[in-house]
């Protein structure tokens, strides 16, 4: 089992869990033809909110010489000259291999406890449980990936440069209105790639496909769910964040010099990275890209490491929220005594007797 668990660990580490837009996608049906407006629901509304929002928020971003040619030229281009772009890369490699080692080490923990409530510790002996031990894993990649990546921007922030490596409490609110313009492109991207794939292969796509959030959704009501979405909306952004923006994305910009090259390149690995272990499927590539293409704006924007890291948590605590509360679970199986409808059966009939609720270990 730990050789297992330690196998997933480094897929999870590589393909940097970050929760897909799938559910996005789902929450956007439109709305089917000749239905009154007092008939839509919130999901219709929400579909119309998008399909409106989107093309708005394109304008909004040109006029404010936001994403217009020579935009990041006018407004400055991020001081990442202090290193050569093999520097910017190996942080990168750093913030990696302490995730895959936080994530083995931690992966080992219920293996460790057993064996010592096997040699007579004064310990209790556990059951195993899916959602305690994939959040004890993502709890140590989360650990040791802030770790090496808080020491390496600590040790590549040339305080007399301007390389991005700076989080101001300013940050956060910016990050926030980044994220709420980010949203309607987002989205429209998950919904076109969503009908695309589906008109294309004939086949309907999962609600929720991602296993963290399958894994979040099916064990709402355990602790050890608390700490896995606290893991994947506070420490996968940070790690993330660290990774593609402040590292690759820098390293990028050091070796071409251009802003767009370096936004363009980061958001297509960031999307292609999340395919390593089929962690999502390829319909939910796209929009990946598009987030990593607003997030990689947004901080060449900006030029502050809490933007990016802000816009990333606020779009993983949004999938986590519309798939615990939007997105219904479905009911497990009733028996068949119990799914009968019209109350217990004629009495002529006789019926075997109802099987003893299951029990736990």
């Amino acid at each position: 089992m730990a050789s297992e668990a330690a196998a997933q660990a480094v897929a999870m580490a590589q393909s940097a869990t970050g929760a897909p837009p799938a559910t996005l996608a789902q929450v956007q049906t439109p709305p089917p033809p000749g239905r009154g407006v007092e008939a839509l629901t919130l999901s219709d509304w929400l579909a119309i909110s998008i399909r409106v929002a989107a093309p708005l928020v394109v304008v909004i971003l040109l006029l404010a010489d936001i994403v217009r040619p020579g935009s990041f030229q006018r407004k400055g281009l991020r001081d990442v000259k202090a290193y050569a772009w093999p520097v910017w890369l190996f942080g990168a490699f750093v913030v990696i291999s302490a995730q895959i080692f936080g994530a083995q080490v931690f992966a080992q923990i219920p293996d460790l406890w057993e064996k010592a409530a096997s040699n007579q510790v004064p310990v209790q002996s556990l059951p195993r449980s899916e959602i305690r031990e994939e959040a004890l894993t993502q709890l140590g990649a989360v650990l040791f990936g802030v770790f090496a990546g808080g020491v390496m921007v600590f040790l590549l922030n040339r305080r007399e440069h301007d390389e991005g490596m700076r989080f101001g409490p300013q940050d956060i609110p910016i990050g926030i209105v980044a994220f709420l313009l980010a949203f309607p492109l987002v989205s429209a991207a998950a919904e076109l790639s969503v009908q695309v794939y589906e008109s294309s292969s004939g086949e309907v796509v999962e609600q929720v496909a991602h296993p963290t959030l399958r894994l979040i959704q099916d064990h709402a009501g355990d602790p050890w769910a608390w700490v896995l979405i606290g893991c994947a909306v506070i420490g996968v952004a940070i790690i993330e964040e660290l990774i593609y923006r402040a590292f690759i994305q820098t390293g990028l910009l050091r070796l071409f010099g251009s802003a767009w090259t370096a936004i363009i390149l980061t958001a297509v690995i960031f999307g292609l990275v999340h395919r390593i272990g089929d962690t999502v499927p390829w319909h939910q590539i796209p929009t990946l890209m598009v987030l990593g293409l607003a997030i990689g704006i947004a901080y060449e924007r900006f030029k502050g490491v809490g933007v990016p890291i802000t816009m990333h948590a606020a779009f993983n605590a949004l999938q986590i929220a519309l798939t615990l509360w939007v997105i219904s679970p479905e009911p497990a199986p009733q028996p068949a005594s119990e799914a009968q409808a019209g109350g217990p059966p004629p009495a002529t009939q006789p019926q075997p007797p109802a099987p003893a609720p299951a029990r736990g270990p």
